[in-house]
């Protein structure tokens, strides 16, 4: 332990990534483990339990939800990345080659990296546990690569892993992207039950009836009470990418070509809008990674090199807050929709119907009467300036659809995501009693 200090002593003012690949380059497995406890950060300051989250930017949001409306839990995150980080430097690339999430229990030429890296990991957690005092882990999502073998570690450990689905709504014609995947863990939690009956359906090896629970959606309780129909004279955007799903399904080239000018004409429009109104201030909100915000850049240098004054590019301000502080809700096939129908605004999106005659990537169709598609300029400019016409929808079938999409739009997922966990916690410690 002398000889461990001594070390972190020498290095505390190195840059704390650069300490966690110091660490590996050792292969020091306690040096790690402390390398992740200077990364790890802390969402809120008291609890019952310790719940360790694997970051990433959406679920971040639950996370944030579960800490501030919850009672008994403390979170502390230590973001995938760094995960990622571990495995490149113990799974080498030609291990790597056409892995994927689909085929990485069934991946031979993975199997001696996936060995190393589940090895090391054996050692770092445990340890990294001490220092940190989690009793639980918690993941967005179940397919993660660098999760697999976490999870692996975690139950051997006798620690609950856990993963708040944050695909929630996503069972609508894309169950098969879960195909040959596999859960390792406590719980999986669903934002509704269409999902989990679909994963159950699909029989998803290690996710049995019993670890497949339906919570909601923790990061939309915030709009439970909290509508606000007081004028804002702002717009926010949430930037699609000419590399989702519904591009993915369109397979004939012109119809793709023709389905990416649209993506980009769009965007354009929104410009538009932004330049012959000043006085409203509108927002374009990307997704995190730097390439997101390039190709909304690209847009604008293109088309308005001088810029907009009341055109604002973010990929960092909570969605929530944009919502909240917003007259209108503009995207397309994004919860981002559903956030602002729960928060009472009017959504719109894009009219990409004609683009491709399969709907079930569509969460609302078959409710159209609760969003604005638009097809053109004039349109949009309608639908922007006037929201308080078009934001009135009717309350039976608003709420039949949110029950479909969310379980259910009472402000308490992330009540019922911490019983949830408890749950898995105590269950796991009467097993080691």
């Amino acid at each position: 332990m002398d000889y461990l200090q001594k070390i972190l002593n020498k290095f505390r003012s190195y840059p704390r990534p650069a300490f966690l690949r110091l660490s590996l380059k050792l292969r020091s497995p306690q040096l790690t483990a402390w390398a992740l406890k200077l990364l790890c950060g802390k969402i809120n300051d008291s609890g019952r339990f310790t719940v360790l989250c694997l970051g990433r930017s959406v679920f971040l949001d639950d996370v944030k939800a579960l800490a501030a409306l919850g009672q008994n839990l403390q979170y502390v995150v230590i973001h995938i990345r760094h995960f990622k980080t571990i495995f490149g430097h113990l799974v080498k690339k030609s291990e790597t080659e056409g892995l994927t999430e689909s085929n990485y229990h069934s991946h031979s030429l993975s199997e001696k990296g996936r060995n190393r890296y589940y090895a090391y990991l054996k050692k770092v957690l445990p340890f990294l546990q001490k220092l940190i005092g989690f009793d639980a882990v918690l993941s967005g999502n179940v397919g993660y690569i660098v999760q697999q073998e976490i999870a692996k570690v975690c139950e051997a450990e006798r620690v609950p892993f856990i993963v708040l689905h944050k695909e929630g709504m996503d069972a609508f014609g894309y169950v098969h992207t879960y195909d040959g995947q596999k859960f390792i863990g406590a719980r999986m939690l669903f934002g509704n039950q269409k999902m989990r009956d679909s994963l159950l359906a699909m029989k998803m090896p290690g996710l049995t009836e019993d670890k497949a629970r339906v919570v909601g959606m923790p990061r939309f309780d915030f709009y439970h009470s909290q509508n606000d129909h007081s004028p804002k004279k702002q717009v926010v955007f949430f930037s699609f990418f000419p590399q989702d799903r519904l591009i993915a399904s369109i397979s004939e080239g012109k119809n793709l070509q023709q389905a990416k000018e649209a993506y980009a004409n769009f965007h354009k429009l929104v410009m538009e809008f932004a330049l012959r109104h000043p006085e409203i201030k509108v927002t374009i909100k990307t997704k995190a990674a730097a390439y997101f915000v390039q190709y909304v850049k690209d847009i604008l240098q293109a088309s308005f090199p001088e810029g907009i004054p009341n055109l604002f590019i973010t990929n960092s301000i909570n969605p929530f807050e944009l919502i909240r502080n917003s007259d209108a809700v503009v995207s397309f096939n994004s919860t981002t929709l559903i956030e602002g129908l729960l928060g009472g605004k009017i959504i719109i999106s894009p009219d990409f119907r004609d683009l491709i005659s399969d709907t079930s990537w569509n969460f609302f169709a078959s409710y159209p009467d609760l969003i604005h598609y638009v097809k053109n300029e004039s349109e949009l400019e309608d639908r922007l300036l006037h929201p308080r016409k078009y934001s009135e929808y009717d309350p039976s079938r608003k709420q039949a659809f949110l029950k479909e999409v969310i379980f259910l739009p009472d402000g308490k997922a992330s009540l019922r995501t911490e019983l949830e966990i408890l749950g898995a916690i105590k269950e796991y410690q009467t097993k080691i009693s």
